[in-house]
């Protein structure tokens, strides 16, 4: 028997290459340092997110039409054309 076959007996030999095996503390690493690279983008959707929403709410529609429509158009422009179509 040779080192592969006893890491694949083992189990040693799968341990890093799948996504399930990855530990909890390089999960927790990689969220850390790609956290402040999401910020800006983050405040750019929130934005927009709370223009759509008040746009909505002055056009008389309730708070259930934004949340759908975000979820069925994947399209930033076009949920505020499509309340003008309204």
């Amino acid at each position: 028997m040779d080192r592969t076959d006893k890491q694949l007996e083992n189990g040693s030999a799968t341990q890093g290459s799948s996504p399930a095996h990855t530990s909890k503390g390089t999960i927790l690493k990689a969220l850390k340092a790609a956290f402040p690279h999401t910020l800006p983008i983050f405040a750019g959707f929130w934005f927009l997110s709370l223009a759509y929403g008040i746009y909505m709410n002055i056009s008389d529609f309730s708070f259930v039409y934004p949340m759908i429509m975000s979820f069925v158009i994947f399209g930033g422009s076009l949920e505020f054309i499509a309340v003008s179509n309204l």
